[in-house]
C-alpha cells in the first residue's frame, strides 16, 4: 500500500520541488566566485515578514546539519554495511572506518574532485545496471503484474489504525510509509536539494525547476518503483533469515537471478552512498556557512560527521530512520509553509524572469 502512496506523494512533490528550485535559483548570492543558495537563503530574503524569516531560516539550517548527520552520514553508511556484510561477510565497522577514511580524503584534500568524479560518473553507469536487472526480473514474471497492482491499491486504502473512519485512514502505515518514503528520495519539500540546485550555471530558474521535476519522477516513479515491484514478486521468497530492508531487497535479487546479481547491487549501494554522503556534506557545510562564516565551524562539522559514518555503521537502523523522518518532518513543514507564501513569486519567474548567473 506504501507504493501507491509513494506514487501520489511524487505528483505533487514535483510541483513543489519546482517552486522551491526556481526560487533558490532566484535569490542565491555569490561571493568570491562561488555562489551560495538554498532554502535558508529564500526563506530569509524572499518572506514579507524579515524578523520571523531570520528565525526561520536559521531553523531550517540547524535541522538540515541534522539531517545531514542521520540521513546523509548515518541511514547511508547504515545500508552500506549491512550490505556488506550480509553480501561478503564484512564487518560493519570495517565498513563504517573504511568509508569513513575514504570519505576523510574526499571532503578534506585539495583534490577531493578526483575521487568523488569518479563516483558520480559510476552512478549513472549503476543506475541503468540497476534497471536493466529489475526490468529482467519484471518481464520475467509478467504474469504477476496484475496481482502486484491489485495488491498495491488493495492495501492502500486499508484502515489498520484503531482510530478507524478517515483518522484510520490518514494515520495508516501504508500512507505514512508511502509519503515519508517517497520524500526521503526525491527530497522534494524539504529544501535540501535546493542548495545542490542554487549553484547550477544556469540562465533560467525554470529550467532548473523542470530538472528537479525530472529528478522525481525519475527517482520515485521509476526507481522506486521497479525496485518495489522486483520486492512483490514472489514476496514471501524472498524475506532472508536477517538483515534489515536493503537485506529484503538483496534477497528479492537474489532469488531472481542468482548471486551475481546480488553482489552487483550491494557495490552499487555502495556508489550510491558514497554519492549521497559527499552531497550531504556540501549541504552541511553550506548550512555551518549560513549561520557562521568562521572556518573553524567547517571543519568541526566536518569531523562530527566523519565520526558520524563509524557510528552509522554499527548502530540499530530503526532508531536512525526514527531520527531522519524527524528531522525531515520539521524541515518539510517549514520550508513548504515559507514555499506557499512565496508562490506569487514562483508564478512571476516561471513566466517572465531568466535569472543570469553573476559573474
Amino acid at each position: 500500500g506504501a507504493v501507491f502512496w509513494m506514487w501520489v506523494s511524487a505528483l505533487f512533490a514535483m510541483i513543489v520541488k519546482y517552486s522551491e528550485i526556481v526560487l533558490a535559483v532566484h535569490h542565491r548570492s555569490e561571493k568570491d566566485g562561488v555562489i551560495h543558495g538554498g532554502a535558508m537563503y529564500y526563506i530569509k530574503k524572499g518572506m514579507k515578514s524579515k524578523g520571523i524569516s531570520s528565525f526561520l531560516a536559521s531553523c531550517f539550517a540547524v535541522f538540515c546539519i541534522f539531517s545531514s548527520l542521520s540521513t546523509g552520514s548515518i541511514i547511508q553508511i547504515n545500508a552500506v554495511s549491512e550490505a556488506f556484510y550480509g553480501c561478503f561477510d564484512i564487518a560493519p565497522i570495517v565498513v563504517g572506518i573504511s568509508m569513513a577514511l575514504l570519505s576523510c580524503i574526499t571532503l578534506l584534500s585539495k583534490k577531493q574532485h578526483r575521487i568523488s568524479d569518479i563516483t558520480f560518473k559510476l552512478v549513472p553507469i549503476m543506475s541503468m545496471t540497476f534497471i536493466i536487472l529489475s526490468m529482467i526480473i519484471i518481464i520475467k514474471n509478467a504474469d504477476q503484474l496484475p496481482n502486484i497492482f491489485q495488491l498495491i491499491l488493495k492495501d492502500a486504502f486499508t484502515h489498520d489504525s484503531a482510530i478507524g473512519g478517515i483518522g484510520g485512514f490518514l494515520f495508516s502505515k501504508g500512507l505514512r510509509f508511502g509519503v515519508t518514503k517517497g520524500l526521503f528520495s526525491n527530497e522534494a519539500g524539504c529544501g535540501t536539494s535546493t542548495i545542490a540546485h542554487a549553484s547550477a550555471d544556469v540562465t533560467s530558474a525554470r529550467s532548473q525547476g523542470v530538472w528537479g521535476m525530472f529528478e522525481v519522477f525519475f527517482d520515485t516513479i521509476i526507481l522506486c518503483t521497479l525496485t518495489a515491484f522486483v520486492l512483490l514478486i514472489r514476496y514471501e521468497n524472498n524475506v532472508p533469515s536477517e538483515g534489515g530492508g536493503v537485506m529484503i531487497a538483496l534477497a528479492a535479487y537474489h532469488a531472481s537471478l542468482g548471486a551475481v546479481a546480488k553482489d552487483i547491487l550491494a557495490i552499487s549501494i555502495s556508489l550510491f552512498a558514497f554519492a549521497t554522503i559527499i552531497c550531504w556534506a556540501y549541504y552541511g557545510c553550506e548550512c555551518i556557512y549560513f549561520l557562521s562564516k568562521k572556518a573553524m565551524a567547517k571543519y568541526v562539522y566536518l569531523a562530527i560527521y566523519i565520526i558520524s559514518l563509524i557510528y552509522g555503521a554499527v548502530a540499530p537502523a530503526s532508531f536512525i530512520w526514527e531520527l531522519a523522518d524527524s528531522s525531515i518532518c520539521i524541515m518539510l513543514i517549514v520550508n513548504t509553509v515559507c514555499v506557499l507564501t512565496m508562490s506569487d513569486t514562483v508564478t512571476y519567474l516561471t513566466k517572465n524572469v531568466h535569472i543570469k548567473r553573476k559573474r
